[in-house]
């Protein structure tokens, strides 16, 4: 993954990097205020800010608002989506042993996850893959804004195309292209290419205000705002610590990155392990099942035998769901005529939401499933799915080829069985 558009994706986590002490003048010159930013950078020490991200193109359109703080290289954001009438709550810490927490609570989702991002970079050095061990490190830990700043200068036309506000602050209006070897994996949901970068700084402390991601069009795909910033706040350090509480279930997904990201099919905890369905492995049989389907018929996966299938576990509500969609089209409409079988299997509560979704998107032709018990669907139980969206890649013996792939690896894979 190309480290220019992962750092960028990583702004949304700890974002803004670079303050310092007041300038008295105005700066006139692109090479004044980059070089005066990646000045300040060096004075950072902690920093306080409500934020807003928006993702404005895609499927459906996402707003998060919180606030978020950073003390070194530990980090701390609090921010609440509301999404089909739903307000879910996302809280990421990350401590000094470089180990970050994500908490999510919602109506029906109470989540706790763990990810020792130490441990996933060391083990990258070791993995040959299209993993950015600077870029990871670059937006999980501790923001690199002066890397940021210094890759957009040099290779990105960054360049100074006037002043502004950002409500009331005063900013630098800073605008890029993208990078020639930009990699589009983080945008294949939406359609059209990032084109151009604005970035607007504080005059005078130059901490980011606002980052807009625009596409080919101009629209926009994503942008960030920070208001109410503090510069050197007192953080207690405890802010940046978390200890579930005695009896809490926690998902540490390391081993899982770690397993994605050797292309093997990770396992999840908290799973029965005399339940050897809930650890499918890259080899072993998938799980034969048959589900009624939205168009009045019956899906059996034993009747494809002979055939590749891929089974999506997917929901209405679920916004990376919905998000891959267009991917998902991408592949059935190249696949499918050389025999690629796609079914997925709608983890909906209310059958009505899933007929009003796919009335919407006709594109969406393959078959769709429907349990009526939503994640305890006794499909989703038998492969295991604790987490959407799920994709499990059977191949033509009725054997598991690799689960939660994704990009060229779930391409390639699918070509291996195909005419």
């Amino acid at each position: 993954m190309n480290s220019m558009v992962y750092r960028l994706g990583g702004l949304a986590v700890i974002a803004v990097m670079a303050f310092g002490q007041p300038v008295q003048a105005e700066l006139e010159t692109t090479e004044e205020v980059v070089s005066w930013a990646l000045e300040q950078s060096e004075a950072f020490e902690t920093w306080s800010a409500d934020m807003t991200q928006s993702i404005s193109a895609g499927p459906m359109p996402i707003t998060m608002t919180g606030e978020a703080m950073g003390k070194g290289d530990m980090h701390r954001a609090v921010m609440v989506m509301e999404m089909m009438g739903q307000r879910i709550a996302n809280t990421t810490i990350r401590d000094k042993d470089k180990v970050q927490w994500t908490i999510v609570e919602g109506p029906g989702v109470s989540q706790i996850m763990r990810l020792d991002l130490g441990k996933i970079m060391e083990s990258a050095e070791d993995i040959e893959s299209d993993f950015d061990i600077e870029a990871f490190e670059g937006s999980a830990m501790d923001g690199r804004f002066d890397a940021l700043m210094t890759e957009l200068h040099e290779e990105a036309n960054l360049r100074l195309t006037g002043t502004g506000d950002v409500d009331g602050v005063a900013v630098y209006i800073l605008e890029s292209d993208m990078p020639e070897d930009a990699d589009v994996d983080l945008t294949e949901m939406i359609e059209g290419m990032p084109q151009r970068m604005i970035l607007e700084i504080g005059q005078e402390d130059a901490f980011p205000r606002r980052f807009v991601m625009l596409l080919d069009d101009d629209r926009e795909l994503m942008s960030m705002q920070f208001t109410n910033v503090e510069i050197n706040p007192d953080l207690d350090e405890d802010l940046f610590t978390y200890t579930p509480e005695e009896g809490e279930e926690v998902m540490d997904m390391t081993d899982n990155i770690i397993a994605m990201l050797k292309g093997e099919t990770p396992t999840f905890p908290g799973m029965d392990a005399e339940d050897d369905t809930a650890h499918l492995q890259q080899g072993d049989p998938a799980p034969d099942f048959e589900i009624p389907t939205t168009d009045g018929d019956t899906f059996s996966l034993s009747a494809h035998r002979g055939q590749p299938v891929l089974i999506d576990f997917w929901a209405t509500w679920c916004g990376p769901c919905r998000a891959k969609m267009p991917e998902m089209v991408e592949l059935y409409e190249e696949y499918h005529d050389r025999g690629l079988v796609v079914i997925g299997i709608s983890l909906d509560r209310e059958r009505s939401e899933l007929d009003e979704y796919l009335a919407e998107h006709p594109e969406l032709a393959w078959p769709h499933g429907f349990g009526d018990a939503g994640q305890q669907t006794e499909v989703a139980q038998s492969y295991g799915v604790i987490s959407i969206p799920h994709l499990v890649l059977v191949d033509p013996d009725g054997n598991v080829r690799g689960s939660y792939m994704m990009g060229s690896a779930l391409r390639d894979a699918i070509g291996e069985f195909v005419d």
